[in-house]
């Protein structure tokens, strides 16, 4: 994390090195540890110097002593995540994904009522259906509480998926997919398939059922406004074409 001297200070302000971009604060480059946050993309990095932005209610120092990973800082954790998790044991990540595909969300269907059954194949079926072509197979949708049986193939054809990714998509899919518990919306997302507002649908179906059949609430509107926006941001990360780091 950041740590002493680390800790940002002021406005943080993003720089060009090179293809990657660069998180600075008043002191120069800043870093997790001793790992400089040099990203793909300048939106990440601008994603990151918003969620540090000092605020008036906030004093100088409180805001410098409090800077951590918090749940509320999303580009930040995932930044983190990258640099010094996928980057470094990526096998380890791939497999934490892969553990996703038998209690993939949208294998678990409910048949009643009638209108979310409708909305599980408007939103979860076309993916299904990808997932088969794309990979071979897909595992069969589930209607009880037991784990879905994952064909050997397609275990192994996701596998490799994995292996040829980036670390920055890796660690944006390992992101997401513990928001939505779906490795198959992850997928379809990083393959651009699907755009992040269908993910966020289809990660949040059964609750925006029920937001449309018994209205919202204060309390599940923030919860879907949290994974909207992770969803949006997500995409950036998963989206990210470099063959290596630097």
């Amino acid at each position: 994390m950041f740590q002493g001297s680390n800790r940002p200070k002021g406005i943080l302000q993003i720089v060009q090195s090179g293809a990657l971009w660069q998180v600075h604060d008043e002191q120069g480059l800043l870093a997790f540890e001793d790992t400089p946050i040099e990203l793909p993309s300048e939106a990440w990095c601008q994603a990151i110097a918003t969620e540090w932005k000092p605020k008036p209610t906030i004093k100088p120092d409180t805001q410098r002593d409090s800077f951590n990973l918090k749940p509320n800082r999303p580009a930040t954790q995932v930044a983190r995540l990258a640099l010094q998790g996928t980057a470094v044991e990526p096998e380890k990540y791939q497999q934490q994904l892969l553990d996703y595909l038998s209690t993939d969300t949208i294998l678990f269907w409910q048949e009643s009522p009638s209108g979310l059954m409708q909305m599980q194949r408007a939103h979860w079926q076309p993916v299904l259906e990808w997932i088969a072509m794309e990979f071979g197979d897909c595992p069969k949708k589930c209607f009880g509480l037991q784990p879905a049986t994952v064909p050997k193939n397609l275990r192994l054809a996701l596998k490799a998926w994995l292996q040829a990714r980036n670390p920055y998509c890796l660690a944006g899919m390992v992101f997401l997919t513990g928001i939505t518990g779906s490795i198959m919306l992850s997928i379809a997302l990083a393959a651009r398939y699907i755009d992040a507002e269908t993910a966020y649908k289809a990660a949040c179906l059964e609750a925006l059922y029920q937001r449309e059949r018994w209205g919202a609430d204060a309390e599940g509107d923030m919860r879907l406004d949290r994974v909207r926006k992770s969803c949006i941001l997500a995409a950036d990360f998963l989206q990210t074409e470099i063959d290596d780091l630097p």
